[in-house]
């Protein structure tokens, strides 16, 4: 969507919600932001959230989202109505009457891409750190690594300093997560000025900050497949070495499908069959595609038998 259709949602939901947040989600396809509205103002209990995300119930459904702790969650915070309302001054809003944005997207759907840059620098500008809205009784004063004194209207939040479990909040996970995908945003915006060493040195940095972050695991996956669609093999192949060769709870089939499809492209045919397998075995939803590309492979090899055999598991 363009920016004018990003300022009239927000502000059409924010004149429904006195209280709204705006986060940040992912740009696989482009940019996709959250919207979250309250009638009073939003007040997060970071243990609590921890609690709730580790019930037994909802982890390995989160994880499959990505979603590994309230840190990782609280670090993808963007802005409050206050931010909101400077971003949309001035704004109209969309309702029945004049429905604007049924009458914009046409015109802006062919420039999906150039938007959704221009939306991301936007994010990156409005983004404020998420510690005013958190809220604990439980936790007591602390000095950690220069975090002492950081309050929340009045109440502070801190963490003994000792290690902590993957149950227990840590709000130092938190600060470096927050820096993090704001590295991975900083990369995309490099990339897309074609500044493609300042790219590869903000996800270095971001690697560095949070490698175990589930959901910038994500993050760094949807920079790859921006990398592969602009041609960019040897990036594509440089991040998801890196993400399949840590240690993970989760691991996506998808890692090893565009480390396939890089390679295939580089000419590599020996790793492309490998990461291709490594899907296959992984369960990859899009295995019509995996086992058609191998048929592909093997068929340029002169390996006739083994390509048939490849496209026949399409039918």
């Amino acid at each position: 969507m363009s920016e004018k259709e990003f300022k009239i949602i927000c502000q059409t939901f924010k004149s429904v919600f006195p209280f709204t947040t705006l986060w940040f989600c992912s740009f696989e396809r482009g940019l996709i932001c959250g919207l979250v509205g309250t009638k009073q103002k939003l007040k997060i209990d970071p243990y609590q959230l921890q609690k709730k995300i580790h019930a037994p119930y909802l982890k390995n459904r989160l994880q499959q989202a990505f979603l590994g702790g309230a840190e990782e969650l609280l670090s993808l915070y963007v802005t409050d109505e206050k931010g909101l309302i400077t971003f949309t001054q001035g704004c109209r809003i969309n309702t029945d009457d004049f429905p604007v944005i049924e009458f914009l997207s046409p015109k802006n759907i062919y420039e999906n891409e150039h938007h959704g840059i221009n939306n991301l620098s936007i994010v990156a500008a409005l983004r404020e750190e998420v510690l005013p809205l958190l809220i604990s009784e439980s936790v007591n004063p602390a000095n950690i690594n220069g975090l002492d004194g950081i309050t929340a209207k009045g109440k502070e939040i801190s963490i003994e300093n000792k290690l902590v479990s993957d149950a227990d909040f840590d709000i130092r996970n938190m600060e470096y997560y927050f820096g993090a995908v704001g590295r991975i945003i900083s990369a995309l915006l490099y990339f897309y000025d074609n500044k493609l060493t300042e790219s590869e040195d903000e996800f270095l940095i971001g690697w560095e900050l949070a490698p175990e972050h589930l959901y910038l695991r994500k993050l760094f996956h949807d920079l790859s497949v921006t990398f592969y669609r602009m041609g960019e093999y040897d990036e594509t192949i440089f991040i998801n070495e890196k993400l399949v060769n840590t240690d993970s709870s989760f691991i996506d089939p998808y890692l090893y499908y565009y480390l396939g499809l890089a390679f295939q492209a580089k000419g590599d045919f020996e790793q492309a069959v490998s990461a291709y397998n490594h899907a296959i075995n992984l369960n990859a939803p899009n295995g019509v595609s995996i086992h058609y590309n191998l048929g592909t492979i093997y068929k340029s090899q002169g390996l006739l038998q083994k390509a048939i055999e490849e496209f026949k598991k399409n039918e």
